[in-house]
């Protein structure tokens, strides 16, 4: 199980307008483009923003990205310690945490619960088939002997 970035917190009441993303095309050329205007090469990152448009909606997402284009332009943000600039990835996610990490968390466990039903479904599935295959071998059992 991947760890979450984002803490646990309660579902926002408040939900904002979001465009719909239908096709998974049209998401993967977003995420794409996003992440290699981040700098972002790593499996989990992309993943993340995956799931952060997912989860916020394009517009959100490409408002997070103007703001993170324009701390960088103006030198970029600093760690909380202290000892080093934060990547432009970096900035987007610590941006997208601050902002909206309730929203996203809310989505994130919502579609963890559903990963968990669809797989408790198919084990299902598979307990029943197995169990009617059984039943008609040996249904073709007791016929033969006949």
């Amino acid at each position: 199980m991947a760890k979450v970035l984002y803490g646990r917190h309660k579902v926002l009441e408040k939900k904002k307008e979001r465009k719909p993303l239908k096709m998974d095309k049209e998401i993967d050329e977003l995420v794409k483009k996003i992440a290699d205007m981040l700098g972002e090469t790593q499996i989990m990152p992309i993943s993340q923003i995956k799931m952060l448009i997912l989860a916020l909606g394009r517009p959100i997402v490409m408002e997070l990205l103007r703001e993170t284009l324009q701390i960088e332009m103006k030198g970029g943000m600093m760690i909380s310690n202290g000892s080093r600039r934060r990547t432009p990835g970096g900035v987007f996610f610590y941006l997208a945490r601050k902002k909206h990490g309730k929203t996203y968390q809310a989505y994130v466990e919502k579609r963890l619960l559903e990963i968990a039903q669809e797989k408790k479904e198919k084990r299902l599935q598979k307990a029943v088939a197995k169990k009617t295959e059984k039943r008609e071998m040996k249904q073709t059992t007791i016929e033969a002997k006949k």
